[in-house]
């Protein structure tokens, strides 16, 4: 049986083959020539049909050919095939006076071994294509290109060799390659992009594309696939993919039970901090700019760096097949603008341009999502509200009068790439962005046992600035050897103010009104104030090496700078200013290596080095994946991973204590100190994929990972800073800022989706439980975390109804929330005279706080035609179709003098929204 498959194929092709010309029309007396393909058919059979089909005589021993097999892909004489097929298996041949081929055993003499290296690139624009699949098939070793389309092998017999190569939304492509001994042979292989997506195919026992090789990552998708229902959003679409889960309103990432602050999201290798939006309505990133995205998860290796809990790792769009182009899209929030380039600079030498913009349309048009989200979210907190004015506050004492939101931002992109040869490439990337989110409330307050009501205005303002940049230099280096090199710098800067300001209100007239809020927004008396800058920079050296076909080693040198400054000035926290600077050199290897045609086992090692510590940290690392063919049925891949993990840049959420809060917490950035030790985990992953003809394709994953040293905004401590004397801001310490804690996080899903021409759809179930240890009265306890959603049901379905028309629906269901109430109770205030054993709200004990079921459906309707030289794209979408009332938490409002009757904080309900893009 294991020999059914090889023969069947050898039957195929020489039957295939025989309907090709024996010899060439034009010169009949030239050497016939014949075609021939065989992938891992016996040796004897081989020569058997050769002998058959050319006629000729062949003479050897059965010993001699017992037990081989024959790799072969070759137009030629019957001597050159007969040369091919004895390739590698230790046999030579000698020619008869009568004509005969007699074969022998090959004089003993080291094996002739030269290289193969080349480029995988889009057939239609020049593109590199990161990740493609490259499998040696008669070697059985396989490679992915690195993120410049690149590949290679070293240490391959010479001869001829057959190359497949496959990528994710292209028809694979099979390929020969001749190896002449101590030479390299380069190509570049372009792949033709095909319009429907197919599992992959099992031939001869080796595997195009090799599934095994997609576990680990949340998704490798082109962007234009997860722009979905709404503005495109990169939190609110990478959080339907698996492992991977949001917090709305503002929509913070967690990867597998990890914090927000616990992976990195880069644009182009560069880190990009606070690429907050707000909920699925504000993107970080122009959805024209960007073409990837793609999330490694739980037991990601050495290259992908140092974090907690993974990498957000988005790229920037220079494809298109036009030599130029563009495209415009406008939606509720925000107008859209790309324009792109492509230049011919000689023979294997072009360069490509693009440049995208966008800009809010705020003071143009109001979105009511987002006006109703922002008022729900700002609404006044009685209990906090209290706190600021010094006595009780009941929601029949505030009455709402006017709020006034604010919502801006803009976006900048350039991008560009230079193919100076085939194989060298130099590209770069620049990004600037702009946000703002504000709100001002007003309302008139009414104190106990008064005359006369108060005008009480509140402002909110956060503001952040992001910088970016990097250039990139790609290129093979040797015979069997490619190097990257780049260079980054980014830049984030970030502000948050709020104010709470009253005065005696004196008439009913509302012009009156209007005119003395005015009055009171001008005020500047003290109120919350934080400023947050943070500045990087970096080198990276990366060189992939293949030693052998079947052994692939990737090496690398980085080293980074992070300078950060922070002030920070609250009514709850006394005055205070840290500076911070940190540098990192590190240094890591991971060794790829095919045991078999189905085993892939890749060791991976990073050591850091930390000068203000004057320590170098160890992160070891281990993969291994397994793929195995179902025949017809389909293909099975497995993938077990873990190791350690550390962070050298520590991102923190410090909860806002503002009586309205157009954002839950403000975020910092702050590098290693010589007074805090960076944090570790250690992660355990299993994931299998199964694939199968039928079109359906089945994801299991699960894991786990220990917190044994985790790092936190110490509350406690900052709330029981001393006041420092007017006028003066004292400097303070990481060790002032945070507390040292530990947790653990587990989970698993399981994700159903199939391919099917009428309805495409797609069901994940996933379970995630993480806890940690919170201060509480001197002791810690163990919570389950505040973004823990420990039940999720996403239902996703795409049918087509007709050319370019589309019906998209998407459900959603969260079940088992805690920490019901406003996190500012939790944070602070249970640490306060009001957290005693008695406090009658529970803010002890976030854990057995449960909030209801989260709930909503999502419609869209998508329409794709040609336009004149144009395709305009325009999208209708209801989004929470059933208008549910779902909450996002709780505040608390007084009821006989006690804090206890709980108000709920809701997410918008049922609004439409559209979208329309014209492409070039």
């Amino acid at each position: 049986m294991p020999h059914v498959l090889p023969r069947l194929a050898l039957a195929l092709v020489l039957t295939f083959s025989a309907l090709l010309p024996a010899a060439s029309a034009q010169d009949a007396s030239a050497p016939a020539t014949y075609t021939f393909v065989i992938r891992g058919a016996p040796l004897d059979e081989a020569l058997q049909e050769l002998a058959r089909r050319t006629q000729i005589d062949l003479v050897y021993r059965a010993d001699l050919v017992q037990g081989q097999r024959s790799y072969c892909v070759l137009s030629g004489t019957a001597e050159a095939i007969l040369r091919c097929l004895l390739a590698d298996t230790g046999l030579d041949f000698v020619r008869s006076s009568s004509g005969a081929y007699v074969l022998i055993q090959a004089l003993e003499q080291p094996p002739q071994v030269g290289h193969v290296a080349g480029r995988v690139v889009d057939g239609l624009t020049g593109e590199p294509l990161p990740s493609a699949h490259v499998l040696l098939a008669d070697a059985s070793a396989g490679t992915v290109t690195n993120e410049g389309g690149y590949f290679s092998f070293g240490g391959v017999l010479s001869g001829p060799h057959a190359l497949r190569i496959s990528y994710l939304g292209y028809t694979p492509r099979v390929d020969s390659v001749w190896v002449e001994p101590g030479n390299q042979a380069r190509l570049q292989i372009r792949l033709e992009p095909q319009q429907l997506v197919f599992e992959p195919v099992v031939i001869d026992g080796l595997v195009q594309h090799r599934p095994s090789a997609d576990l680990g990552l949340a998704a490798t998708e082109a962007w234009g696939d997860l722009a979905g229902l709404g503005t495109t959003d990169l939190a609110f679409h990478a959080a339907r993919l698996p492992g991977v889960s949001s917090q709305q309103p503002v929509a913070d990432l967690n990867i597998q039970g990890g914090a927000s602050g616990e992976h990195l999201t880069t644009l182009d290798g560069v880190p990009i901090r606070n690429p907050v939006s707000l909920g699925r309505h504000l993107g970080a990133f122009s959805p024209l700019a960007v073409e990837r995205l793609t999330i490694h998860k739980a037991g990601f290796g050495a290259e992908q760096g140092s974090h907690l809990a993974g990498v957000v790792a988005v790229t920037h769009d220079l494809s298109g097949e036009a030599p130029v182009g563009g495209a415009l899209s406008l939606d509720p929030v925000s107008l859209n603008a790309q324009g792109r380039g492509r230049w011919a600079l000689g023979p294997g030498r072009d360069a490509t341009v693009m440049a995208a913009a966008r800009t809010s349309l705020w003071d143009a048009y109001e979105d009511g999502g987002i006006q109703r989200l922002l008022s729900n979210w700002s609404a006044a907190d009685p209990l906090q509200t209290s706190l600021w004015l010094g006595e009780p506050v009941t929601p029949t004492s505030l009455t709402r009068t006017r709020q006034i939101p604010t919502v801006r931002f803009s976006d900048l992109h350039l991008a560009g790439r230079v193919q100076r040869t085939p194989f060298h490439t130099i590209s770069g990337s620049a990004y600037r962005a702009e946000n703002r989110l504000g709100s001002d409330l007003s309302a008139l307050y009414t104190p106990p046992a008064a005359d006369s009501a108060q005008v009480l205005v509140s402002t909110n303002d956060y503001a952040w600035t992001n910088w970016a940049g990097q250039v990139t230099s790609q290129w093979l280096l040797g015979s069997r050897s490619m190097m990257t090199v780049k260079a980054h710098a980014s830049w984030h800067r970030s502000s948050y103010r709020y104010r709470l300001r009253r005065g005696p209100a004196g008439t009913n007239d509302p012009a009156q009104l209007d005119a003395l809020e005015d009055e009171l927004r001008l005020d500047i008396r003290p109120g919350g104030n934080e400023r947050h800058r943070l500045a990087e920079g970096g080198l990276a050296v990366t060189w992939h090496h293949s030693p052998t076909p079947r052994h692939h080693l990737t090496t690398g040198l980085e080293a980074a700078w992070t300078q950060s400054r922070l002030t920070l000035d609250q009514p709850l926290v006394a005055p205070l200013r840290h500076d911070a600077d940190g540098t990192t050199v590190a240094a890591h290897a991971t060794s790829a290596l095919n045991l078999t045609p189905t085993l892939r086992v890749e060791p991976s090692l990073r050591l850091t080095w930390v000068p203000v510590r004057q320590a170098v940290l160890a992160e070891p690392r281990l993969s291994v994946r397994h793929d195995r063919s179902l025949g017809t049925r389909g293909a099975l891949a497995l993938r077990l991973a873990g190791g350690l993990y550390r962070q050298y840049v520590q991102a923190f959420e410090l909860t806002s204590v503002g009586v309205t809060a157009v954002v839950p917490a403000i975020h910092f950035w702050l590098p290693t100190s010589a007074d805090v030790a960076p944090p570790r985990a250690y992660h355990a992953s299993a994931e299998a994929l199964l694939t199968l003809t039928s079109g359906w394709r089945v994801t299991l994953e699960g894991y786990y990972k220990a917190q044994p040293r985790l790092l936190d905004i110490d509350y406690v401590g900052l709330i029981a800073r001393p006041e420092p004397d007017a006028g003066v801001t004292p400097s303070v310490t990481q060790d002032d800022l945070v507390r040292v804690t530990r947790g653990e996080a587990v989970g698993g899903l399981v994700r159903l989706h199939h391919a099917g021409r009428l309805v495409r759809p797609t069901a994940t179930y996933s379970y995630s439980w993480a806890t940690r240890r919170y201060p509480h009265q001197g002791r810690d306890e163990t919570e389950p975390v505040p973004w823990n959603q420990p039940h999720r049901l996403l239902l996703d379905a795409e049918v087509p109804l007709t050319d370019g028309l589309r019906l998209s629906t998407r459900w959603t269901g969260v079940w088992g929330r805690r920490w019901a109430l406003r996190r500012m109770y939790y944070d602070y205030l249970r640490h306060t005279s009001l957290g005693t054993a008695e406090t009658p709200f529970g803010a002890e004990r976030p854990g057995r706080q449960a909030l209801p079921v989260l709930r909503h459906l999502d419609l869209g309707v998508t329409l794709e035609t040609p336009f004149q030289t144009n395709r305009v794209q325009v999208r209708l979408f209801v989004i929470n179709v059933f208008d549910r009332i779902n909450v996002f938490d709780q505040n608390l409002a007084f009821a006989e003098g006690v804090p206890t009757v709980p108000v709920d904080r809701m997410l918008p309900g049922r609004h439409v929204a559209f979208s329309v893009r014209v492409t070039r």
